[in-house]
């Protein structure tokens, strides 16, 4: 048992709010573009919840506040919403994971995110190839994007992450050979999943 109905958007008014965690309830419905547009919370968890619909492509403000957002486990659709996230250049943790978000991860994902360290992906629809300036997210501590439908190599370039902890990349249509030398790279991981 848990709240149900819908996130109501009047949340996104409250100036003081930092952190809203709605995380494993049944609400149900689409996630208010008020939340992500609001200048005061830093931490938004609605996870293990049944919000469904589009993920609307959304102009952030430029002086958003969010830090950590976590919309895993719901039923969400649509492409990755890259101009949402431009504005969040506070942005350390995405968790976007058990959903069916498809389309392309885009190229411009670490643009302007000097604390980005946890970006998860897996388990939604994406597809195409796994962008090689991923490499440019230099300070990314763990990169999931197990089961999607990504196909091609596994990009040099994020060999470069040297702070990688985690690289997941687990059932998608990857091929290629992984150098050694690359993997050499990448002292600080822990969990390597292909």
């Amino acid at each position: 048992m848990g709240l149900e109905g819908h996130i109501s958007p009047s949340l996104g008014n409250l100036n003081g709010l930092l952190k809203l965690n709605l995380s494993g309830n049944l609400l149900s419905g689409g996630l208010p573009s008020k939340l992500l547009l609001s200048s005061s919370i830093t931490v938004l968890d609605v996870s293990f919840n049944k919000l469904s619909g589009e993920f609307h492509q959304l102009q952030s403000t430029p002086n958003s506040a969010m830090k950590v957002m976590n919309i895993s486990s719901n039923f969400l659709t649509g492409y990755f919403p890259s101009t949402t996230l431009e504005g969040m250049k506070n942005l350390a943790a995405l968790n976007m994971s058990n959903n069916s978000f498809a389309g392309e991860i885009p190229s411009t994902i670490c643009v302007d995110k000097p604390f980005f360290v946890v970006l998860d992906l897996s388990y939604n629809q994406f597809i195409g190839r796994i962008p090689s300036e991923l490499g440019n997210c230099s300070g990314l501590k763990v990169l999931k994007a197990g089961q999607n439908q990504l196909n091609g190599t596994l990009p040099s370039e994020i060999f470069n992450v040297t702070s990688l902890e985690h690289l997941s990349f687990p059932n998608n249509h990857l091929q290629g050979t992984l150098d050694p030398e690359c993997i050499g790279k990448l002292r600080n991981l822990v969990i390597l999943d292909l």
